[in-house]
């Protein structure tokens, strides 16, 4: 064994004499030309860390996500006698800005609802071809409203005979509301 061991260590140290004196420049050489191309899938990044300090800026203005906040409100519009056109309304809270985006109302009675109207813009009046006195207003609209302003709901019907009852009907108007 002790034989074995004392050529294993005279060719090594041959070996290390031979690198660092005669083959000196071919090893030097051949460590400066190595092409290293490194591929790693998502599971294996390869590590990479900043070189001395790590400058963090942002840039241009970033995007806040607004809460918004659910918004339900009800008119009440309400015939009596013989008029044919009532109006309701309801004040967006302050600094809040409201975004109206449902509108529905039922009107069961006889005499005919033929129009609504939501912060000035109409809605469609549907006849239900299974039950000639009702009425329905069902719409997806979209409409911002700022702050403090006011939003005025006006409803109107036909002046058939028998008129002269009085017809309530409740809008319902939904949406969310923001931080203005």
């Amino acid at each position: 064994m002790r034989r074995a061991i004392i050529p294993a260590l005279l060719l090594v140290l041959l070996s290390v004499v031979l690198g660092a004196t005669v083959f000196r420049e071919q090893v030097a050489h051949a460590a400066a030309n190595l092409n290293v191309f490194v591929t790693n899938d998502a599971a294996h990044p390869v590590p990479v860390h900043e070189q001395g300090t790590a400058n963090v800026n942002v840039q241009g203005v970033p995007t806040v996500k607004v809460a918004e906040e659910p918004f339900q409100t009800v008119a009440h519009l309400c015939f009596t006698g013989s008029e044919t056109t009532v109006n309701d309304s309801f004040d967006v809270p302050n600094g809040k800005r409201l975004t109206i985006d449902y509108v529905n109302t039922e009107d069961p009675f006889t005499q005919k609802l033929t129009e609504l109207t939501v912060g000035g813009m109409g809605l469609p009046v549907i006849d239900q071809p299974n039950n000639p006195d009702l009425e329905v207003v069902s719409e997806q609209i979209r409409q911002v409203r700022e702050a403090g302003s006011t939003v005025l709901v006006v409803a109107g019907r036909d002046s058939s005979p028998g008129a002269n009852i009085i017809q309530c009907d409740a809008v319902y108007v939904v949406g969310t509301l923001t931080n203005s």
